[in-house]
C-alpha cells in the first residue's frame, strides 16, 4: 500500500524493495525513472524562475551526483565567461548544461573529496580562485559550494554558488592599504604633534625660545606654521608687555601724585565753596531784606503819593470851599451894610418916634386930667423908643463887629485860599516826585529782586561746585585706589613676563 502510495506521489526511486517482476517492473522502473527527471526538470525551472523574479545577484549553477551541469543562471555564465580563459578544461559559458565540472578545476580530484564531505552532510565549503593577474585583468570567484538534498534526505545533486568578489577584494585591499597610509599618516601626525606639543608644554613653563619647525601644505603644517607666526609675535608681545608694565608701573606713580594733588585741591576748593557759599547765602539773605525793605518802601511811596493826591484833591475842595465862604462872607458884609442901613433908618424912627412921645408927653400935660390915659401911652411909647434905640444900637454895635469881623475873615480866607493854593501846589509836586520815586522804587525792586534771584543762583553752583569738589574729593579718592591697582597690575605682569625665556 505504501509502495503504490509512494509511486503515485513519485516519492519511489527504485523498484528493488518492490515485489515485481517482469516487464511490468522494467515498466515501471521507466516510469519513475520519467518522473524524477520531471521533477528535477521542474525544479530546475522553478530555480530559474525564482531567481529571476527574486532578483538574485548571484550566480548559481546545479550538478547531478555525476557531476554534469544541470542548470545555471544568466550571472554564472557571466561569471563563468569572464575567466574561462584561465579554466583547464575547455568551457562555453553558453553551453554549460551537460558540462563536467571537472572542467573548472586544475585537481578534480581535490573538489570530488570536497563533494563526498558534503555528501556525508558536511558543511558547505567556500573557496576563493584567482584567476589570472590581479593587478590586470584576473578576476576573484568566491564558490561556495552546497549539496541538493531531496524530501529523504537525500543528496541528488550539488549547487554552486559564484561571486565575482575582484572589486570587492581590490575595495578591501585599498581600504587596508589606506589604513595603512592613514596610520602612516597618524604616526607621522604623532610625531609632529608630539614635536609641537613640546615646544608648547615649554611655552607654558614660560620657555619661549624653542622653534616649531613642522611646515607644509598639509593640515599639521598649516598649524605649524600658524603657531610658529603664533610663538614669534608671543615673544614680541611678551616683550612688549614687559616694557608696557614699567611704562604702566611710572604712570601709576605718577597718577598717585597727581591724584594727590587733585584731592588735596579739590578738598581746598570744597572748602572755599563752602565759605563762599554761606557768604553768598548771607548776601542773599541781605538782598531778599533790601527786597523787602524796597517793595515795602514802594509800598508806603504809592501810599504816599495816594496821601498826596488825596490832600491835592482835598486842597483843591478847600479852595473851593474857601471861595465860596469868602463869597458868602462877603456877601454877609455887604447884607450887614445894608442891615446897618436898616438900623439907622430904625434908629432914626426911633429917635424920631422918641421925640414925638416927647412931644405927645408934653401935650398930655398940657391937656390936663384929659390927657393922663394919652401920657401913659406916649410914656410907653417912649419907653419903646428907648428900648429901640438900645436895641438899634446894640444891633448897629453887632453889625458893625460883624462887618468888621467879616473883613477880617475875608481877609484871614484870602491868606488861607492862598495858603491852600501853596499846599495844593505842593501837593501836586509831591504827587509828581512820588511818582516818579515811586517809578524809581519799582525799578530799584525788580532789580533787587533780580539780583535776589542771581545770588540765588549763585548759591546754588556754588554748591553744586562743592558737591562736584566733594565728589572730586571721593573720585580722586577712586583715582588714588585705582592707581593702587594699576601699580599692582603692573608688578603682576612685569612678574609675569618675568617668567617667560624670549
Amino acid at each position: 500500500m505504501e509502495s503504490s502510495h509512494g509511486i503515485l506521489m513519485g516519492t519511489v526511486r527504485s523498484m528493488e524493495n518492490i515485489e515485481i517482476k517482469g516487464e511490468f517492473k522494467e515498466e515501471l522502473e521507466k516510469m519513475l525513472g520519467q518522473a524524477g527527471e520531471k521533477r528535477t526538470t521542474d525544479r530546475e525551472v522553478a530555480f530559474s524562475s525564482h531567481a529571476a523574479s527574486a532578483n538574485i545577484t548571484t550566480g548559481f549553477t546545479t550538478c547531478d551526483l555525476d557531476l554534469k551541469v544541470k542548470s545555471a543562471n544568466y550571472l554564472a555564465t557571466k561569471v563563468i565567461g569572464s575567466v574561462k580563459q584561465y579554466l583547464p578544461g575547455n568551457v562555453d559559458e553558453n553551453n554549460l548544461i551537460g558540462t563536467c565540472i571537472d572542467a573548472f578545476h586544475k585537481d578534480p580530484s581535490h573538489q570530488r573529496q570536497l563533494l563526498k564531505t558534503l555528501t556525508k552532510g558536511g558543511e558547505p565549503y567556500i573557496a576563493e580562485l584567482n584567476f589570472g593577474d590581479i593587478g590586470q585583468d584576473g578576476k576573484i570567484v568566491r564558490i561556495t559550494g552546497t549539496a541538493i538534498i531531496d524530501q529523504d534526505g537525500n543528496v541528488e545533486g550539488y549547487q554552486a554558488a559564484w561571486e565575482d568578489i575582484t572589486e570587492q577584494r581590490k575595495m578591501e585591499r585599498e581600504n587596508k592599504n589606506a589604513q595603512e597610509r592613514e596610520q602612516k599618516d597618524a604616526e607621522e601626525l604623532k610625531q609632529k604633534v608630539d614635536s609641537m606639543l613640546v615646544v608648547v608644554q615649554a611655552a607654558a613653563q614660560g620657555d619661549l625660545t624653542r622653534e616649531i619647525t613642522i611646515n607644509g601644505d598639509s593640515a599639521i603644517g598649516q598649524m605649524g606654521a600658524g603657531l610658529k607666526i603664533f610663538f614669534e609675535s608671543l615673544r614680541e608681545d611678551i616683550s612688549s608687555i614687559g616694557e608696557n608694565a614699567q611704562s604702566v608701573s611710572a604712570a601709576s606713580e605718577e597718577l598717585t601724585s597727581v591724584s594727590s594733588n587733585m584731592s588735596a585741591n579739590a578738598q581746598e576748593t570744597a572748602a572755599q565753596a563752602g565759605v563762599v557759599a554761606a557768604a553768598s547765602e548771607e548776601v542773599g539773605t541781605n538782598v531778599q531784606t533790601v527786597a523787602t525793605g524796597a517793595e515795602e518802601m514802594s509800598a508806603s511811596i504809592s501810599e504816599i503819593a495816594n496821601n498826596a493826591n488825596q490832600a491835592a484833591k482835598v486842597s483843591m475842595e478847600a479852595v473851593e470851599v474857601a471861595k465860596r465862604t469868602n463869597e458868602t462872607i462877603s456877601t454877609l458884609g455887604i447884607s450887614s451894610k445894608e442891615i446897618g442901613e436898616v438900623v439907622k433908618v430904625i434908629t432914626s424912627i426911633a429917635e424920631q418916634t422918641n421925640l414925638l412921645a416927647l412931644n405927645a408927653t408934653i401935650e398930655a400935660a398940657r391937656a390936663g386930667e384929659a390927657g393922663k390915659g394919652f401920657a401913659v401911652v406916649a410914656n410907653e411909647v417912649k419907653e419903646l423908643a428907648n428900648q429901640t434905640a438900645k436895641a438899634t444900637e446894640e444891633i448897629g454895635g453887632k453889625v458893625l463887629t460883624i462887618q468888621n469881623d467879616s473883613g477880617n475873615a475875608v481877609e484871614a480866607i484870602g491868606e488861607i485860599s492862598e495858603i491852600i493854593n501853596k499846599i495844593n501846589d505842593i501837593s501836586s509836586t509831591i504827587a509828581s516826585a512820588v511818582e516818579e520815586q515811586s517809578a524809581t522804587t519799582n525799578e530799584m525792586t525788580r532789580n533787587i529782586t533780580e539780583a535776589a534771584k542771581g545770588v540765588g543762583e549763585i548759591a546754588q553752583n556754588i554748591s553744586g561746585v562743592s558737591t562736584a569738589a566733594q565728589q572730586t574729593t571721593e573720585g580722586t579718592g577712586d583715582t588714588s585706589e585705582a592707581a593702587g591697582e594699576l601699580a599692582k597690575l603692573s608688578i603682576g605682569m612685569q612678574s609675569l613676563v618675568s617668567k617667560f625665556k624670549i
